[in-house]
């Protein structure tokens, strides 16, 4: 069996740079994209754990414990990540909002 050797060329590809301003940030965010993107955002008051029993006999006003006490932080997660904790607030009457307390830096 005959074995046939190939030969390796080298590829040109055209500069990055090509058609691009030279006052054109790489770095630059493109706010006006951004600013239109809609991300899931929720706030975790606390966690509790059940049995499978135990939530079967949930009914309508019963309550749950949580794992969380007044004045404790809350977090605040976009697109499941953690990004900031604060504190829950009333707005508007019966409303609850958050006020943000703390920036968390990616890791």
């Amino acid at each position: 069996m005959e074995q046939r050797q190939n030969e390796a060329h080298p590829v040109a590809f055209p500069q990055l740079t090509e058609g691009i301003s030279e006052n054109y940030d790489s770095t630059a965010v493109p706010w006006e994209v951004l600013a239109t993107l809609e991300l899931p955002v929720h706030v975790e008051l606390g966690r509790v754990e059940l049995t499978v029993q135990e939530l079967i006999e949930l009914t309508p006003g019963s309550v749950l414990e949580i794992d969380k006490t007044v004045g404790e932080p809350v977090e605040v997660y976009v697109a499941g990540k953690l990004i900031a904790r604060g504190e829950v607030v009333v707005v508007l009457g019966e409303r609850l909002g958050v006020r943000i307390t703390e920036l968390v830096k990616p890791t």
